[in-house]
């Protein structure tokens, strides 16, 4: 129940907070897509400078949902029977509503002003989830500053893209979840539940996150979690109406999908299928998978879109610089450089011809070739982890751990670079600022999970949890990063951070009033 004699700036004043929290997101919405209007311009078909960017996976998101407009099926590409699976309806959703009314580029704009509102509303919201977690008026404080000012996560507002609704959304259940803890209400663990569920539709891997959910809601309040078989058996039978209330969304939807799924496509697909992932058995339509899939066994990056990646390279993209070469750990004692090149240059011929023919009805002598190179890819694969064990299990790995976490934190910032920035100085100052701050919210975020660990208690080990799952996920277990998909770890280790800062200043005042 709110005080009503409660401070202005106490917590307790959501109102408050909340418009503080879109202020500050309005305010750097508007300051980045300046930047970019200026540093990178580019018009809508009015000639005005646009409010929005579509990205490469924009119209995979968006098509489904002109489609079904359009009296069609949830299909982006009609030639393209994989396209009906390729995206679930998380950000088509939304954009299908607003579509009803208006045309696709108002409801774009639409779509970027809810991103921009609710990432703002989400500050407010995982201030208090920080709070929860110390109990500690200061540490919702330092959250509220941290994510308020940060770019990481809202420099991606102005993408007409799900990765900053995703967290926001994200930030709500993780919420909800822990005022049901709290209160016992079935409504806050349903709300949960629904905005889970959604936040999956939006990126399928926050299903990596749900078993921590589980574990959270089976944990008793201030009791030691119990590993036997009879004590969980137990709480499943003691929690089984608030369970069902929480799975009820995900369920429901798996029972449309996953049989909608098998009557178009004959398989069983219960979230998303991408052929670059799993492939489809037709070998032209998997050139990419194989490719994709040698990329990462030799500890490659896989997004083709970055700088000087693997992929950029063996795709032939303007990101791989003229003169950039693949490392020499990837290389065996089968395939070296002039080999890789010969695979490189069969690989471009084939997907010209297929993207030239622009079809997904191939060819007999484009399914041969494409078979034939298939197999290289597949036979490099093998030999790969065959001869570099330790390369493949743990050092790549540990190489895409470090580039997922260590950049300068502002790359998504649309700046030039700084040394043709010249007399922009409050520029420089930005995104300098916006460096530093990443990396403290790194550091510290780091420092906090460890007095997390210590903690022991339900609500720590559940955000300690998912923020290393989050985390670890990319680069250990599907071995392709993107730093884009840190944005949801990033939020929680900004309560990490702000645990330890807390801790820090708590430390220094003390010694400063003892030595006083």
């Amino acid at each position: 129940m709110k005080n009503k004699n409660a401070s202005l700036f106490s917590p307790e004043r959501s109102f408050t907070w909340i418009i503080l929290g879109i202020l500050s997101k309005t305010i750097l919405y508007a300051y980045i897509l300046h930047l970019g209007n200026v540093n990178y311009p580019r018009t809508g078909a009015d000639g005005n400078s646009v409010p929005y960017l579509n990205t490469i996976e924009t119209s995979t998101f968006l098509g489904p949902a002109e489609s079904m407009i359009n009296g069609g099926d949830y299909q982006s590409n009609p030639d393209d029977k994989w396209t009906r699976v390729t995206r679930m309806p998380g950000y088509a959703a939304p954009y299908f509503l607003f579509r009803l009314f208006c045309s696709p580029f108002v409801a774009k704009g639409l779509l970027v002003l809810a991103q921009v509102l609710l990432g703002g509303i989400s500050i407010y919201y995982l201030a208090l989830v920080s709070q929860m977690l110390t109990n500690k008026v200061s540490v919702f404080y330092i959250t509220f500053i941290l994510y308020s000012i940060s770019t990481y996560v809202c420099v991606l507002d102005r993408y007409v893209g799900p990765e900053s609704l995703g967290v926001s959304i994200l930030i709500f259940s993780i919420y909800f979840a822990m005022r049901y803890k709290q209160t016992g209400r079935n409504s806050f663990i349903a709300i949960s539940g629904l905005l889970l569920t959604w936040t999956i539709l939006l990126r399928v891997i926050a299903i990596t996150i749900l078993p921590f959910f589980l574990l959270y809601f089976l944990w008793d309040n201030g009791k030691r979690m119990s590993i036997r078989i009879r004590s969980i058996l137990d709480r499943f039978k003691k929690m089984r109406i608030p369970l069902s209330l929480f799975l009820i969304w995900l369920i429901g939807f798996e029972l449309w999908w996953i049989p909608r799924n098998y009557r178009d496509l004959k398989m069983i697909i219960p979230f998303q299928y991408n052929r670059w992932v799993e492939g489809t058995g037709e070998p032209a339509e998997d050139l990419e998978y194989h490719m994709y899939n040698w990329i990462k066994t030799v500890g490659g990056d896989m997004i083709f879109y970055r700088p000087n990646t693997l992929a950029a390279w063996m795709c032939n993209t303007p990101f791989a610089g003229k003169d950039w070469l693949p490392p020499s750990r990837i290389f065996t004692s089968t395939f070296n450089l002039d080999s890789v090149r010969s695979m490189r240059r069969d690989f471009l011929l084939i997907q010209t011809e297929i993207i030239d023919h622009n079809t997904h009805h191939h060819t007999l002598s484009q399914n041969n070739a494409a078979r034939i190179l298939n197999a290289r890819f597949d036979a490099y694969t093998i030999n790969y982890k065959q001869e570099k064990p330790f390369y493949y299990f743990v050092l790549n790995r540990i190489v895409l751990l470090k580039e997922f976490l260590v950049n300068s934190g502002s790359i998504y910032l649309p700046f030039k670079k700084l040394d043709s920035m010249k007399a922009d100085y409050f520029g420089i100052f930005f995104k300098i600022s916006q460096s530093i701050l990443y990396w403290i919210v790194l550091l510290f975020g780091l420092a906090g999970g460890f007095l997390a660990w210590r903690a022991r208690n339900p609500e720590n080990m559940f955000i300690l949890s998912a923020t290393l799952v989050l985390i670890c996920v990319f680069p250990f277990i599907l071995l392709f990063i993107d730093i884009r998909f840190f944005n949801p770890a990033y939020a929680l280790l900004t309560i990490l951070a702000s645990i330890s800062i807390q801790k820090c200043l708590s430390l220094i005042w003390n010694y400063r009033t003892k030595h006083a």
